[in-house]
């Protein structure tokens, strides 16, 4: 919230200390992002071994499905790297 306020600011000049506070804003940005994207990549990927163990004959069911929610999570990490991008203009 924050960093809308900041970046939507119509003043004509920004000082040090906006500019500063935007490129820390859309480090953690990414940084949080990349962090929730790694954690849900290695769950997902971990479950659909898990389960391709557990009825191999269901493989490319399995994959398949797998392989269209690690699309889904990497995603969010494009959405904060937009979001990120968007902070340091």
């Amino acid at each position: 919230v924050i960093a809308l306020i900041i970046l939507y600011n119509t003043t004509s000049s920004m000082d040090h200390t906006t500019i500063i506070i935007k490129n820390l804003v859309a480090a953690l940005t990414i940084g949080l992002g990349s962090i929730a994207t790694g954690i849900s990549l290695g769950n997902v990927a971990a479950k659909g071994c898990e389960q391709i163990g557990i009825d191999p004959d269901n493989y490319y069911n399995i994959l398949r499905t797998t392989l269209l929610f690690i699309v889904f999570i990497e995603s969010s990490i494009i959405y904060s790297l937009i979001i990120a991008l968007l902070l340091t203009i």
